[in-house]
């Protein structure tokens, strides 16, 4: 009884980080006096795990038993989906730090890479002073909560992209924040405030091992993530 009881924690630990958990405030972006020129993206971690996660299981409306046997299969799809990934040389971080760079560009502004370690990826840096700003003018911090697959709820089990992720875009000199956002990709969760970006229905999965099956065009849906959220984000900062 005590795995199951650990298990159930360990299911409804994921339920709040990658789908309930509140998010940076949504802030529109405001250059002040001093334009914006170079922005210093700082480096854009992988996720922990790319996540399975069936919020549609029948089984969770079993109380706890059945919130452990969902966290059980959750993560055996979990674990058996980052093997297939490392098959496939999927890197999100690469591909967030690729787009990012291009589509700001294609704005206009000047980019630059910077290092950093943070304490978690699902979380964005707290003291930007002890951040190398690289001669920017502002610094660009992505926080990554969830990517990977997940289903929406019993009336709806088709497992969808799902790549949430956190914004901050703040001044180099003053430290203030310029923008921020939650952008939540082809996942729906009508509890949370996050800016939702539909992700195309050829990437939806009728179940995980219709989605294990075709693990390329998987790889595909959670690469058009990154590049639906680069582009929204350089959207949002357009001169």
């Amino acid at each position: 009884m005590q795995v199951f009881s650990k298990l159930s924690l360990l299911f409804s630990a994921i339920l709040t980080i990658s789908g309930c958990a509140t998010g940076v405030s949504y802030q529109e972006f405001k250059t002040g006096k001093a334009p914006i020129k170079t922005i210093a993206i700082l480096s854009v971690s992988n996720p922990v795990k790319y996540q399975i996660m069936n919020y549609g299981s029948p089984t969770v409306a079993f109380g706890a038993i059945g919130g452990a046997v969902a966290g059980a299969k959750a993560a055996s799809a979990t674990e058996k989906f980052n093997e297939a990934i490392k098959t496939t040389h999927f890197d999100f971080s690469k591909e967030m730090m690729t787009r990012l760079t291009r589509y700001l560009r294609e704005q206009g502004y000047n980019v630059v890479a910077v290092g950093v370690k943070r304490e978690s990826p699902l979380k964005l840096i707290e003291d930007y002073s002890k951040v190398s700003t690289a001669g920017a003018d502002a610094i660009l911090d992505v926080g990554i909560r969830s990517v990977g697959y997940a289903t929406v709820n019993m009336m709806d089990r088709d497992f969808w992209p799902h790549v949430q992720m956190d914004l901050r875009l703040v001044s180099a000199g003053s430290k203030s924040v310029i923008y921020s956002e939650q952008v939540l990709f082809g996942y729906h969760n009508p509890f949370m405030s996050a800016t939702e970006l539909p992700a195309d229905k050829q990437y939806y999965f009728q179940d995980f091992d219709a989605l294990m099956t075709e693990k390329e065009k998987a790889m595909h849906g959670l690469k058009e993530g990154a590049n639906s959220v680069a582009r929204h984000v350089a959207s949002r900062l357009k001169l």
